[in-house]
């Protein structure tokens, strides 16, 4: 490369000298024909006037010899005209004097003729001396415009003797920069095989950019069409959302009215289950005692045919009774009978034998879920084992199916159905009174969980009751707490926020509620205590008492 451009830059000077040269010869050359140019217009110009002024005195000569001719014939016509008369006078006699005379004449006109001659003569001597001494002007001019060529040779040498020496110099400096150039091939090889191996990767990759450009060009059209697909769809999406929104809104009009009406069936469940009655069964002396709640009326009835049994446990719906299971003071065993107790009108009972539970036992609860289930949970057995068994009876088909065992075996619990929807059961015997809480989905996982509480003042208990009071809340109270015995507490359990926090208000005396069933009559609460027989009235979130004796007094 460096010796490239030392070459061009040689090349470039040399032609630069050339052009100088070239430039200055052809100003001289320009000045020389200029002069010439001169030369010949004076030659011609005195050519010219030479011309004029020999044709002039040509001319003259001329009309001279013309005028001496004609006085000659003139002067010859008259001698023959007189040798003419002569003859015809006197051929032989010619007189002398005329001879003589016209000879004279004659030669005198021959003189003049000759020194017309000489003179003619004499005009192209001096013509041919002004031509010389013309050519001999011209030869003088071209030698001194030789001489100024010369000179500007003179100088054109110099000068090229001048670059010469700048051409020596820059070709000193030519072989110093090629030695080093000489010292660079080899780098320069390197880098040309480098280029070249870039060369093919460049041309690798322009291939290769023409693939991408082909399948960019592919891609785009693929976009183009994804686009407008994309637009189609954010149309279809945009009419599907007004859709939606539309059905959304309708949705919601549809839930609200599911919930409403799932809440009115809830409600009409509810209320078909409750009941104008309260019961319980004085097994000291063995007899059936039935509250009227809207008539203020006690009805007794004798059990003549032991139908309750020690720690049984009964469910109210409507002017139906349902009683399963108990201890038989009498055989001495745990039984797994069922009854229907059904309340006529005339206030008479009527009795009906229905399905045996699986399992023979005491101590359980029973739990009115739907209208037409009812749940049976835990218990005591034969061989005084605490039962984790949950059995499931259902009123139509009157039979009895296993359900989800509990988490432990326990006896003496407290348990309520929730919305229709669910369990929940708090405490418990099992060898010690428990503080566990359960809760069972049916409908939904229908498997036993425990309910851990962040914090609480609630704490083990048996035989308490609980009872659904809103559409989130269950109220717990009363019980036998192994710390302080019989208790009066109240506890109201938050079904969304999990919290059990303590009632404002009390039981008005502490009371357990072994084999008792709360009835719900007109959004109030009523149950009979095991202690004392009492009945115990929850209505607007206060708690009331009337005392058994004023109860049968009042009749």
């Amino acid at each position: 490369m460096m010796e490239e451009s030392i070459n061009q830059h040689e090349e470039v000077t040399q032609r630069d000298y050339k052009d100088e040269l070239s430039e200055y010869l052809d100003t001289a050359k320009d000045k020389i024909n200029r002069v010439n140019e001169e030369i010949k217009e004076m030659t011609t110009k005195l050519l010219t006037d030479l011309d004029k002024n020999l044709v002039k005195f040509t001319e003259h000569i001329k009309e001279e010899l013309t005028n001496q001719k004609e006085n000659l014939f003139n002067l010859i016509s008259t001698l023959s005209k007189s040798f003419t008369e002569q003859e015809n006078i006197n051929s032989d006699f010619i007189s002398h004097d005329d001879f003589k005379e016209k000879s004279t004449a004659i030669t005198q006109m021959m003189e003049q003729i000759g020194g017309i001659k000489i003179q003619i003569h004499k005009f192209k001597q001096t013509y041919n001396d002004i031509v010389s001494s013309l050519k001999h002007f011209e030869i003088e001019e071209v030698n001194s415009q030789n001489k100024e060529l010369e000179s500007m040779e003179q100088e054109l040498c110099n000068i090229m003797d001048e670059r010469i020496k700048k051409n020596i110099e820059l070709r000193a400096e030519y072989i110093v920069l090629k030695s080093e150039c000489q010292e660079c091939e080899g780098t320069i090889e390197v880098n040309k095989k480098t280029i070249r191996s870039l060369s093919s990767m460049i041309v690798q990759l322009q291939d290769r950019y023409n693939e991408l450009v082909k399948k960019i060009e592919i891609c785009d059209n693929m976009i183009m069409t994804r686009n407008e697909t994309i637009q189609e769809l954010e149309t279809l999406i945009i009419k599907k959302r007004e859709l939606s929104s539309k059905l959304s809104d309708k949705a919601v009009d549809v839930v609200t009215m599911q919930t409403k009406f799932k809440e009115v069936e809830i409600q009409e469940k509810l209320k078909s289950m409750e009941s104008n009655f309260v019961s319980f069964y004085n097994d000291k002396q063995n007899f059936l005692c039935i509250y009227h709640i809207e008539l203020k009326r006690v009805i007794k009835f004798t059990d003549k045919d032991n139908s309750f049994r020690v720690n049984y446990d009964s469910v109210q719906m409507k002017n139906k009774m349902y009683v399963a299971g108990g201890f038989d003071s009498l055989k001495i065993d745990f039984i797994k009978t069922t009854i229907q107790i059904e309340i006529t009108p005339d206030f008479t009972l009527q009795k009906q034998s229905k399905a045996d539970m699986i399992y023979a036992k005491s101590q359980h609860k029973l739990v009115a879920f739907t209208p037409e289930l009812i749940y049976s949970l835990g218990g005591k057995n034969r061989q005084d084992k605490f039962m984790k068994t949950c059995e499931i009876y259902n009123v139509k088909k009157d039979t009895w199916t296993e359900g989800p065992h509990m988490s432990q075996g326990k006896s003496f619990i407290a348990a309520t159905a929730f919305q229709c929807s669910s369990i929940y059961t708090f405490g418990g015997l099992s060898k010690v009174a428990l503080n566990t809480i359960e809760s069972l989905h049916p409908n939904a996982e229908n498997t036993w969980k425990i309910i851990k509480l962040a914090s609480s003042t609630w704490t083990a208990r048996e035989e308490a009751a609980a009872v659904q009071i809103s559409q989130r809340e269950i109220l717990v109270f009363g019980g036998i707490n192994t710390q302080t015995g019989s208790t009066d507490e109240c506890f109201v359990f938050d079904v969304d926020k999990i919290e059990l926090t303590k009632s404002k208000d009390s039981l008005k005396k502490k009371e357990w509620f072994a084999s008792r069933n709360a009835t719900r009559c007109n959004k109030n609460i009523y149950i009979f205590g095991f202690h004392s027989n009492d009945l115990h009235i929850y209505e607007n979130g206060t708690w009331s008492i009337e005392e058994y004796e004023q109860i049968v007094n009042k009749q």
